[in-house]
């Protein structure tokens, strides 16, 4: 079982109190897919643990000590979206969606419910962190052979639904992702919250980035 459901210890070899925003590509050194451990928790009752759905977007309101994670899984050619907004109790406010690829409609629906649903909850002088989990194709970027976002047209249509909703401006991340996995390889989004104020939000995307979101 996992101890306090600690993501962290599932990350063996990697270094995830790195700079703000640093997202790197790394196949997953688990035996296992994350998610496995995740689902399992979740159907042995864990309280500490947020899942999304697919066809699902969820609002949370992360209470230190209560929530440590909020994830969803089965990424192979879907969207996912995270936004984290400072509460106006410092609390986070941590929105998560997850749709398939043809369905950009709906997850612009979710997001904008979800987010006018917890306005009242959300301290509008603070720029909320976003991640963007999107389908990515190998490309050449700055001389690079990288994973670069497969469809930018529904890149920019996300970014400008999210960028509306908070007038105050938003700290963007983008995590293009293989969609041809190998076997063992994860699939899962992934943000893990510290359990004391003042410690960095950490997320995995799909075993192939591993980051934080700084602090709110």
């Amino acid at each position: 079982m996992l101890k306090g459901t600690d993501i962290e210890k599932l990350f063996k070899g990697i270094n995830l109190e790195g700079a703000k925003g640093v997202s790197t590509t790394f196949r997953s050194f688990t035996p296992e897919p994350i998610e496995k451990h995740l689902i399992d928790a979740v159907k042995r009752g864990a309280k500490d643990i947020a899942e999304v759905s697919m066809w699902q977007g969820k609002a949370v309101e992360v209470v230190p000590g209560e929530l440590k994670t909020l994830y969803t899984f089965g990424l192979c050619g879907c969207q996912a979206t995270a936004i984290i907004a400072k509460g106006k109790n410092g609390n986070p406010i941590a929105i998560m969606t997850h749709f398939p690829p043809i369905s950009l409609d709906a997850n612009l629906s979710e997001i904008n419910r979800l987010v006018r649903q917890n306005a009242h909850l959300i301290d509008d002088t603070v720029k909320p962190k976003v991640a963007y989990v999107l389908p990515g194709q190998w490309a050449t970027i700055d001389g690079k052979y990288a994973m670069d976002t497969k469809d930018k047209t529904l890149l920019e249509k996300l970014k400008k639904c999210v960028q509306a909703k908070f007038p105050q401006g938003v700290e963007e991340t983008v995590l293009p992702y293989n969609e041809c996995k190998t076997f063992g390889q994860s699939s899962a989004f992934v943000i893990d919250f510290p359990s004391t104020k003042g410690k960095p939000i950490n997320y995995q995307a799909c075993g192939e980035h591993y980051g934080n979101f700084g602090e709110l």
